[in-house]
């Protein structure tokens, strides 16, 4: 089933999980078919301990009415295991095409406008990409690389925020397919 509206909610519920802290809703873009989403909420500073992540659509109570909820456990923030850094896009195995620009975008979590660092290395070591950016207030992060034309192949893309113990890095593989050739004109 599609969302409502092509609406997605996001929330945090605390106490037990009856008490929400936190929303943010976003609009997925048209098509008419499932799509892949990833949401973002930002969770009060001063939450700690259990609490449950609900994904909604619709409005209660109705019969196209769906959610999904699972428990977490929200960190402190001078914990380290609350740092890390995430790659939202592209997903893993995704296809893309060489030349084409490639838009890629996560979170650093509690590295709140700070640096983070991209590279992507193909299979034959060649590397595509290094550069370094800042994260937004929150922890997101989002830049876009256009890919060289003459690649091909298996590509990782390897996200990094932190130093010492503070340091975290996530990967992930993507497939480089040739860059389209141009139909040629009658």
């Amino acid at each position: 089933m599609l969302p409502v509206n092509r609406t997605v909610t996001v929330s945090i519920w605390a106490d037990e999980c009856q008490t929400r802290v936190a929303q943010q809703s976003f609009v997925l873009g048209a098509s008419n078919r499932p799509v892949y989403w990833q949401g973002f909420v930002v969770v009060p500073q001063d939450l700690v301990g259990p609490a449950c992540a609900v994904a909604s659509t619709g409005e209660p109570g109705t019969e196209n009415w769906r959610e999904a909820s699972v428990p977490i456990n929200v960190l402190a923030q001078t914990e380290l295991e609350a740092r890390g850094v995430t790659i939202g896009n592209p997903p893993p195995d995704s296809e893309v095409f060489a030349g084409q620009e490639l838009f890629l975008y996560g979170t650093a979590y509690n590295v709140s406008e700070g640096p983070v660092s991209l590279s992507i290395l193909m299979e034959n070591g060649r590397v595509v990409t290094q550069s370094s950016f800042t994260t937004d207030y929150w922890g997101y992060w989002e830049t876009a690389v256009t890919l060289p034309i003459d690649i091909e192949g298996l590509a990782e893309i390897t996200v990094s925020a932190g130093e010492g113990d503070t340091f975290n890095e996530s990967t992930t593989i993507i497939r480089v397919n040739p860059a389209p050739t141009p139909t040629p004109g009658p």
